[in-house]
């Protein structure tokens, strides 16, 4: 019989990935904390997925299905968070595990407190954690917890969990945008949710050809997009910011366009590399006359870690990007007009206070 008050709602959002759901199913399976459910949303796939789901659920009575037409990945979370019946939603993406303990462990954590996030360590895989697990690049700091939210990638989404009403309160994901968990922690922050970190490696993410942690293009398109958010929160100057001083919001707010700036010239050489003058050209003009304008001191930094690439400018020129990197490419050259142009729109409210 189906669990009818779980304590965790775990969903899972399947696009044309059947082949994982079974391993997926399984690390839950083998979870120590036992009071979970599983709700599978396929998300409009071609494949075998909602096939291989029923069957799944057929003869796992924890595990519930949901079709949909494609909505992307904010969208099948939605469904899925929508339904649940748990306290608490973690968010599983069908190629990733989990240790067996990881329940256990994040449910301790929390606490009885319904206004604490939890997160745990995490690490990458290819294709057996118990062979090839790997923690490097993985390490992160996450206090102060807003102020490291806005500066960094905090993580993978399965190594959190959260309170299911908060993050309804908060209005679950933004459908209209790919930056999808990262914004989400962040209005959890804003709304006062406090965070309970897990000195454990419990969530292992899987690294594949087609992963998102294998396409630096993707993964930069959705980072710069919570970027933009996160800096939209902190210029607006709402009240909820307001345990964030003026100097630190100012503070992160340097790094992060320091950041976007750095990574946005990269990108630029490689569209030269590929073939795309026009649109490296214009993104490395745009790039260096931001650096030249504000008079960051990281301009010789961006030079130092560019002229490497030069070589492979002139030697690659005939490498084509893939229709993803074309598409998250073209998208970047949008952003980062914003990214430039931002600057001077900074409030007054984060200058400092003048001495007495």
């Amino acid at each position: 019989m189906p669990n009818a008050s779980p304590i965790i709602s775990t969903i899972i959002p399947c696009y044309n990935q059947a082949h994982f759901l079974p391993a997926a199913i399984q690390t839950l399976q083998e979870q120590t904390f036992s009071e979970w459910e599983a709700i599978i949303v396929n998300d409009g796939s071609s494949d075998e997925t909602q096939s291989v789901a029923e069957e799944l659920a057929h003869s796992e009575p924890r595990v519930r299905v949901i079709k949909q037409e494609n909505r992307g990945l904010s969208g099948a979370r939605n469904s899925g968070i929508r339904i649940a019946k748990g306290a608490y939603i973690h968010l599983l993406d069908s190629d990733d595990l989990l240790h067996p303990q990881a329940y256990e462990w994040l449910i301790e954590g929390i606490g009885s407190d319904r206004c604490t996030l939890a997160v745990m360590k995490f690490a990458f895989f290819e294709n057996d954690p118990a062979k090839d697990l790997t923690t490097e690049g993985t390490e992160r700091s996450y206090e102060p917890f807003i102020p490291s939210l806005i500066e960094k990638n905090l993580g993978t989404c399965h190594a959190y969990l959260a309170p299911r009403d908060l993050v309804i309160e908060v209005g679950g994901f933004d459908e209209s945008t790919r930056a999808g968990e990262e914004d989400l922690w962040l209005r959890l922050a804003l709304h006062g949710c406090k965070l309970a970190v897990i000195p454990h490696v419990g969530a292992y993410y899987r690294r594949y050809a087609g992963s998102m942690s294998t396409d630096p293009f993707k993964m930069f398109h959705g980072w710069i997009q919570a970027q933009i958010r996160a800096w939209k929160w902190l210029k607006t100057g709402d009240d909820q910011l307001v345990r964030i001083d003026s100097e630190t919001r100012r503070s992160a707010i340097d790094q992060e366009e320091r950041q976007i700036l750095m990574s946005l010239g990269k990108i630029a050489l490689q569209l030269i590399c590929a073939g795309r003058m026009g649109e490296g050209l214009k993104l490395w003009k745009i790039t260096r006359r931001s650096f030249l304008t504000h008079g960051w001191s990281d301009r010789s930094r961006l030079i130092r870690e560019l002229f490497p690439l030069i070589p492979y400018m002139i030697a690659g020129r005939t490498t084509r990007l893939t229709p993803s990197q074309q598409q998250s490419a073209a998208a970047l050259a949008d952003l980062v007009e914003y990214c430039v142009e931002r600057a001077p729109l900074i409030p007054d409210t984060f200058e400092k206070e003048p001495a007495e």
